[in-house]
């Protein structure tokens, strides 16, 4: 076997261990180190050239065997490495390898012509197969760099959550566009290999090849557009919802003030009543029958934050509205957030938690805001939930029941946690949650250090 041959393959699957790292590091979030993710990519990219270099020699046929092991090997690279759902690192190893193919489709054709003779003579020629690895290669950076500028162009980095389904859904009847034309090419090379082309022969069997990648390129621009058409529809649903939450609760309020004010003008006549009162005992009865009624309308101070208190009356509002249990226990006033980034920090979390606990048997919220020393406040807040959020590479996605959209148990803790995370981050503070399944609740733990 020429050395040319076998320097040739080692620096085609060199080549290309360094661009799948580099299109997973681009379109994933990693579980790992760079180098070591690398590395792993190096070693099973090894194992591919040296079983590739044996066939070749032995004169087998590599055809079956790249296919299989480039998208069983890459999809295992990928599920591990990068933490993607099996069916998720399945599609994106097909995309990749079938760009593997197609930029050979297209510099074959090319190259044949300029050589000239039959496919099958021209594959024991050391100089046909290194220019072939060489331009394939350049034409495969192209098209791995156009397919993640349109990918990254819908989806932020390792994004997946809720309309994971709906991408992986649209890529699976995608596949079909590239892979059925890797098929019809596949028997065109064979034809080549028999037969010599004429120039407009090669000519037209390159411009399909190109055409095939094309149209592989509109359908994917074509799906990545509904599903963030349909991303921007679920934002604007959850929008919706949180207004309407806000309108409930001002309707409530509004009423409250209305009942308030017809309490206050009876004060008057209250004052006089016990004015007229002349045992103690009496006046004590009285006070008692009176202060439930005052209690009803009592809005919650619960520190010297104006905002924290304002947050708490509403949620506890909202809770006796809908029948949850909602206990608060406030030592710390959080007086180092600042207001806006304290309402986006609380609004969240008690959303979340008031639509899951709304939905579970349960029906229970306890909010704990404490310090545990001078340097360190922590809010702890736990629901009831009857269904464990899922959750991927650490991040949550939504409840095991998001097969049905408008199931009743479904629980959404993943909404607004991006928002809360930056907010966090912002007073490098600490945030964790757990999910117990005994006792079907979910706890939520944020620390800011001082």
């Amino acid at each position: 076997m020429e050395k040319t041959v076998i320097w040739t393959s080692v620096l085609i699957y060199l080549f290309e261990s360094v661009l799948f790292w580099y299109y997973c590091q681009t379109a994933f979030q990693s579980k790992y180190k760079k180098g070591i993710n690398y590395l792993l990519i190096l070693a099973v990219m090894a194992v591919g050239c040296v079983v590739n270099i044996v066939f070749f020699s032995l004169g087998w046929s590599v055809t079956i065997f790249n296919s299989v092991y480039n998208i069983v090997a890459l999809s295992a690279l990928i599920y591990f490495l990068y933490g993607q759902k099996l069916l998720n690192s399945v599609i994106h190893a097909s995309i990749y390898f079938a760009l593997i193919v197609a930029s050979e489709y297209i510099i074959i054709p090319i190259l044949g012509s300029v050589f000239g003779g039959q496919l099958e003579t021209l594959y024991q020629n050391p100089a046909f197969y290194f220019y072939v690895g060489v331009f394939a290669r350049m034409v495969h950076l192209i098209l791995v760099v156009l397919v993640l500028k349109i990918y990254l162009s819908f989806f932020s980095k390792g994004e997946e959550g809720a309309s994971n389904k709906e991408k992986t859904k649209g890529l699976l009847l995608i596949l079909f566009v590239p892979f059925s034309g890797l098929a019809m090419f596949s028997f065109a090379e064979k034809l080549y290999m028999r037969l010599s082309l004429s120039t407009s022969e090669t000519v037209f069997l390159t411009i399909c090849g190109v055409l095939m990648i094309f149209t592989t390129f509109v359908a994917f621009y074509l799906h990545s557009n509904t599903v963030k058409q349909a991303q921007k529809i679920s934002r604007y649903a959850i929008e919706q919802k949180q207004r309407e939450f806000d309108a409930q609760y001002y309707a409530l309020v509004e009423k409250s003030n209305e009942e308030l004010q017809i309490l206050s003008h009876d004060f008057k006549n209250h004052l006089i009543q016990l004015k007229s009162i002349d045992s103690v005992e009496q006046v004590r009865d009285y006070v008692d029958k009176l202060y439930p009624t005052i209690r009803d309308f009592d809005a919650a101070t619960v520190s010297d934050n104006a905002t924290l208190n304002v947050i708490i009356s509403k949620y506890n509002t909202l809770c006796s509205v809908k029948g949850i249990d909602f206990q608060y226990h406030i030592e710390s006033a959080l007086e180092n957030l600042e207001a806006s980034d304290l309402s986006a920090i609380l609004n969240n979390l008690l959303d979340n938690a008031l639509e899951a606990a709304e939905q579970s048997v349960g029906k229970c919220i306890e909010l704990n805001i404490f310090k545990k020393n001078e340097n360190l406040e922590s809010i702890l807040l736990t629901n009831s939930a009857d269904s464990a959020p899922v959750e991927e590479s650490g991040e949550l996605l939504s409840s095991k029941n998001t097969a049905d959209k408008n199931a009743q148990g479904a629980t959404f803790h993943g909404v607004g946690l991006k928002s809360v995370k930056k907010t966090i981050a912002k007073y490098s503070g600490f945030y964790e949650w757990q999910y117990d399944e005994e006792k079907k609740e979910f706890t939520t733990t944020i620390s800011f250090y001082h």
